[in-house]
C-alpha cells in the first residue's frame, strides 16, 4: 500500500516536473512585452516596435505608427494582428532571448530587444562598419571593440581583422585578434569569413603552421559553401593569394591611408 502510494506521489511529482520544463520552454508574456528594433544595414528602414501587457502593439519607422494587437499561440508563437496595414496584415513571430524573429509569409525579419547587450552589439557593430567604409579605421576598431566586449560575433570578427591586417598593430594588438576571433568562432557553425581573420591573425604573430592550415580550411568552406560567379571567383584568388604568403611566412597587411589603422 505504501509503495503505490510513494509509486502515485512520484507520477504526480513527474508529471508537474514535465509541465514546468514544458511551460518554461515556451515563450511567456513577460518575453514579449517592451520595446524592440530592427539594425538593418545599408541605410535600409528602421523599424521600432513596442508591446503591452493588455494586448496592444505598434510598430513605427520614419513615416509613421501603425498600431496593433498581439496575443501568444498555444505552439509559443506570438500572433500579430496589424489591421492597417496593407497586404498581409496578420504575422507570426517567434521569440529567443532578446530576439524576435517575425515572419510575414514571404520573408523573416529580425529585431532585438531594445537596449539590451545583444541590440547594443549589434549596433556599435553596425556603426563601426559605417566608419570603416568611410576610412575612419581608428574610429571604426573602437566600436568594433566596444561590440566585441558586448559578445556580438561581427564585432569580435571586425575587430580582429583590423588588428590582424593592419601595419600599425603592435604584438599585444595582434594576440588580442586571436582571442577575438575565438569570440568570433564560439557560434554553432564556422564561418569561413571569421576563419580566415583567424588564419590572419596566426600569421601576424608568426604561427604561420597554424595559419597555414586555417587558411585552407578556410578557402574549403568557401568554395564547398558559395554559388559559382565572378565575385566569388575574385574572391577565391584572394583567399589563395593570403595563403601563399603564409607559405611564404609572410602576414597579410592590409594597404590604409591618411596613417590610420
Amino acid at each position: 500500500m505504501k509503495m503505490t502510494k510513494r509509486l502515485a506521489s512520484a507520477s504526480v511529482i513527474s508529471l508537474a516536473t514535465l509541465l514546468l520544463l514544458a511551460a518554461c520552454g515556451k515563450t511567456q508574456v513577460n518575453d514579449v512585452l517592451g520595446a524592440w528594433r530592427t539594425h538593418p544595414a545599408n541605410d535600409q528602414i528602421v523599424w521600432n516596435a513596442e508591446f503591452f501587457d493588455d494586448g496592444t502593439c505598434y510598430i513605427s519607422e520614419a513615416d509613421g505608427r501603425t498600431s496593433g494587437s498581439w496575443k501568444l499561440l498555444q505552439d509559443g508563437r506570438v500572433k500579430l494582428d496589424f489591421s492597417a496595414l496593407s497586404g498581409n496584415r496578420t504575422l507570426l513571430a517567434t521569440v529567443e532571448g532578446d530576439e524576435m524573429t517575425i515572419d510575414d509569409g514571404k520573408q523573416t525579419v529580425n529585431w532585438l530587444r531594445k537596449d539590451s547587450k545583444r541590440d547594443r552589439g549589434t549596433a556599435a557593430y553596425l556603426d563601426g562598419a559605417l566608419l570603416e567604409w568611410e576610412k575612419k579605421h581608428d574610429e571604426a576598431l573602437a566600436k568594433y571593440t566596444e561590440a566585441a566586449e558586448l559578445g556580438d560575433r561581427e564585432g569580435c570578427n571586425a575587430a580582429a581583422w583590423l588588428l590582424a591586417t593592419s601595419p600599425a598593430s603592435s604584438e599585444e594588438d595582434s594576440k588580442k585578434a586571436i582571442r577575438y576571433t575565438a569570440c568570433a568562432l564560439a557560434g554553432e557553425r564556422r564561418r569561413w569569413e571569421f576563419v580566415a581573420t583567424l588564419a590572419a591573425a596566426y600569421a601576424r604573430v608568426g604561427r604561420f603552421d597554424e595559419a597555414i592550415s586555417t587558411q585552407t580550411e578556410a578557402i574549403e568552406s568557401f568554395s564547398s559553401s558559395t554559388v559559382a560567379s565572378s565575385e566569388a571567383l575574385d574572391r577565391l584568388r584572394e583567399l589563395e593569394g593570403r595563403l601563399a604568403l603564409y607559405q611564404a611566412q609572410k602576414p597579410y597587411l592590409r594597404q590604409e591611408s591618411n596613417g590610420t589603422k
